[in-house]
């Protein structure tokens, strides 16, 4: 495949493309609105992409030397020019340019009466107080340290954040330094949330006016890891690179309760790279054992029929297994398993990834005509919407609106009767959950933090399969949130599910396709109930598609993504990242669907289809893997904590098996570096003198900077280093997320009511306080008061639903 060229079945238009899947469109989610984005980098031009993608117009402030993103790449031909990074164009997709030169006071002006046409401003910065000349405006601030706090003005780069956040320390084997995940991830986690933030703050505008939204990268990041650290906070679980993948690399004998099994996992050597295989216990392992047997008929002994004589024997099928596997190709491996409910998937390349059928099919990539980078290939929306499809449009030259007139200021919602500061922002709004496990659950809980009603729905035989011992994933991700359990298969338990529906605004499920069918709650039965619905599903590789039955976990999509490709240590096989992305990232960006789906519906009324797929939310926040390869054909490769364009970077050891992350950017930092070390001469010397040699040498430099921090803490070398303005940071357990300085002074853990500690929100409104109201709920805790309370059922049969099973729970 000729790497600048797309599948047939892509879209073309010169400059306005989106998916061409069965849609109803009407518009944009948020057409009419003006955005002034003043930002630069990853983070605020991802929420400002977003928003030119719903269809509000998004006015990019930039100085005269342009985004910084503009000088990153990568580029066409690998010829570097401002106009055609390929980052720049993706960040940028949609919006206008504007040159605003900080020193001239008539552009000074010029931004003045842009923001006082707004309603929304993103700002990278700290921002002054607008609110006297536009009320209605909303403020998001997206930062790294955030506003406030100990590390607000520290120098941050992507790898200090990922060190701070407790996120760093997951992955990687403990006799190497922790492991650095490809791509920005960070970055899209705040832009990300920034955007919902906005969102959420005009849903509110009609009772509220304008506020202020605050998001940092670093809380971003954190907030995802709730399981990891409800592992410190409930039971002094102090986390260790190893612990979060238990599975990971080649394993395939594991002991249970009833004694040893059998069940591959981890990464695994194909014929042409690599397999995760990720195991299920409901899945088939006697047919796809009878499969493989037919190359192998050593497979087919009868010690390996049953799950007794797999776990008795388990030594020998690992070695028959490993055996197979090499002599095929990964989607050959994956395909077979997939086949018999397996949950693998493959280490996927950028070929990979442009040559997907299943991708091909939903026309998840998208070209376009740039007058000057060319034809562009890159990724599309990270979700599917019937009626309001993100858009891409073309990014703008660098200043080529500069004498376009102002915008007209959009008609925007005022201040309503109701007007009553500290209101929730999605009060009022109803959820229907039907989610388990992570993706889903951290969706609904991202709304149920916002101050929608959110009302979990399981099974009474065995509920959410996130719940267990302890105090883990579950209870992190179901705060907030009212609970029934309740037997869609009976009569009785469709009649009343179908009255929750017809009083509820959004729907939420993450089954494998075709579950909601069977159990009468898909998109055309809400639909029917309710025209004005909105519903989100999330199956792992989307609704559409030969792959849409397949299934998959976040460990899945991490492999099939590409992430796993360019997270390794260099040369060695790729780590799986502790963290499982493709779930928390999936229900993340669900939620931005939603928010925009919210804003869609009070506006017109219309409800619509979410369809997102885990593996293409996650593929969306890694565009330079695509970019480089449709630009240059290039396969990027894994570079741990090191750059290819810079030095020194990196993770050094610290005392106490402790490591520390600095990132210097600039000569100056480089100097800054020196001078705290005691070493200034290094800046004089010819090894270290330019960045070049500095990258040529940087073993050597390498060396003489451990020498250095091995005599030192993490928290004390980060601490000399950000008083001398080097980014730097201590890679953190979640112990010491917990007791963090920084995290404390800004609230970051919070209690609830009845004193146990929570994560704050990744959010902070000026007129709002989210605040954590409700721990995680039992199974059926809250059966009668929505049976009873909200659907108006008698508690005579309440109590006979009881007694037949339909429900089960708390009974109050």
């Amino acid at each position: 495949m000729d790497a600048r060229l797309t599948a047939e079945t892509m879209s073309t238009s010169e400059n306005d493309i989106s998916p061409t899947l069965s849609t109803d469109a009407t518009g944009g989610a948020l057409d009419g609105l003006v955005v002034v984005e003043r930002a630069e980098g990853i983070a605020g031009p991802v929420c400002g992409k977003l928003m030119a993608g719903f269809g509000a117009e998004v006015i990019k402030v930039e100085p005269s030397s342009g985004d910084v993103s503009r000088t990153t790449g990568p580029f066409p031909n690998d010829e570097r020019n401002p106009e055609a990074s390929g980052l720049f164009l993706y960040l940028n997709a949609g919006k206008k340019s504007v040159v605003i030169d900080s020193d001239d006071p008539s552009h000074q002006r010029r931004l003045g009466e842009l923001i006082d046409r707004a309603d929304v401003l993103i700002d990278g910065t700290p921002s002054l107080d607008l609110s006297r000349t536009n009320p209605d405006l909303v403020v998001v601030s997206i930062t790294p340290f955030g506003l406030s706090g100990p590390y607000r003005d520290y120098a941050a780069t992507n790898l200090v954040v990922h060190a701070l956040s407790g996120e760093l320390g997951l992955a990687g084997s403990r006799h190497l330094p922790p492991l650095k995940k490809g791509g920005n991830l960070a970055d899209y986690h705040a832009g990300c949330h920034g955007f919902i933030g906005a969102v959420a703050a005009l849903l509110a505008r009609d009772r509220v006016g304008g506020q202020y939204v605050e998001v940092s990268h670093l809380e971003s990041l954190t907030s995802i890891l709730g399981a990891t650290m409800n592992g410190w906070l409930y039971n002094e679980n102090v986390s260790r690179r190893g612990d979060a993948d238990p599975w990971s690399l080649g394993t395939a004998a594991r002991r249970g309760e009833d004694g040893p099994y059998w069940e591959p996992s981890g990464v695994w050597q194909a014929k042409d790279g690599y397999v995760l295989a990720y195991g299920r216990s409901s899945a088939d392992w006697t047919g796809a054992i009878q499969e493989m047997s037919e190359e192998l008929p050593e497979l087919a002994s009868p010690r390996f029929t049953t799950e007794e004589g797999r776990g008795e024997h388990a030594e020998e099928l690992t070695n028959l297994f490993k055996q197979w596997v090499s002599k095929h190709t990964k989607e050959e491996v994956y395909r077979l398993a997939q086949r018999y409910g397996h949950a693998y998937g493959y280490v996927a390349t950028a070929r990979d990834l442009l040559e997907s059928p299943q991708l091909r099919h939903r026309r998840f990539y998208v070209e376009m005509e740039h007058p000057v980078a060319g034809r562009v290939t890159m990724q599309g929306g990270p979700f599917q919407m019937s009626r309001t499809p993100l858009v891409t449009r073309r990014a703008p030259l660098l200043g080529e609106h500069d004498d376009s007139p102002l915008p007209s200021r959009s008609k925007r919602m005022g201040r309503g009767a109701g007007h009553k500061e500290g209101r929730l922002p999605l009060e009022g709004l109803r959820v229907v959950d039907f989610t388990h496990i992570w993706a889903g659950p951290y969706c609904t809980r991202i709304l149920a933090d916002l101050g929608a009603e959110v009302i979990k729905v399981e099974s009474p035989r065995r509920g959410d399969g996130g719940r267990g011992k302890g105090v883990g994933r579950y209870h992190a991700y179901s705060r907030n949130k009212l609970a029934i359990a309740m037997d869609l298969r009976t009569e009785e338990g469709q009649r009343h599910i179908r009255k929750l529906i017809s009083l509820s605004d959004v729907v939420v499920e993450n089954f494998s396709v075709g579950v909601t069918g069977r159990l009468g709650v898909d998109y055309e039965d809400c639909k029917a109930i309710t025209p004005s619905i909105v519903y989100v599903a999330l199956p792992a590789f989307g609704r559409t598609g030969p792959e849409s039955g397949f299934v998959g976990m976040g460990a899945t999509q991490e492999a099939m993504s590409g992430l796993l490709s360019i997270s390794s240590y260099p040369g060695a096989v790729p780590s799986p990242t502790g963290v499982k992305y493709g779930d928390p990232n999936g229900g993340m960006l669900a939620a931005v669907a939603v928010l925009a789906a919210i804003h869609h519906r009070a506006a017109t009324g219309e409800g619509q289809l979410i369809d997102l797929s885990q593996r293409e939310a996650n593929i969306f926040t890694l565009p330079e893997l695509v970019l480089d390869y449709a630009m240059n054909g290039r396969t990027a490769e894994a570079i741990s904590d090191k750059r290819p364009d810079r030095a020194p970077t990196g993770l050094y050891p610290c005392k106490d098996d402790e490591w520390v992350a600095i990132d210097v950017e600039t000569d100056g930092q480089f100097a800054a570096l020196c001078e705290v070390m005691g070493t200034p001469h290094l800046v004089e010397d010819s090894r270290f003198a330019t960045p070049a040699e500095r990258k040529r040498n940087e073993g050597e430099l390498d060396r003489i900077i451990e020498a250095w921090t091995r005599e030192r803490s993490a928290e004390s070398t980060m601490c000399l280093l950000q008083d001398a303005g080097v980014p730097s940071g201590a890679v953190l357990t979640n112990k010491q997320v917990a007791e963090n300085e920084h995290f404390r002074a800004r609230g970051f853990f919070q209690q609830d009511a009845e004193g146990r500690v929570h994560l704050a929100a990744p959010w902070r409104f000026s007129k709002a306080e989210l605040g954590v109201r409700r721990f995680a709920p039992e199974l059926g805790q809250d059966n009668y008061h929505v049976l009873r309370d909200i659907l108006g059922v008698p508690e005579d049969d309440i109590r006979a639903m009881e007694h037949e099973g339909v429900i089960k729970g708390w009974r109050v």
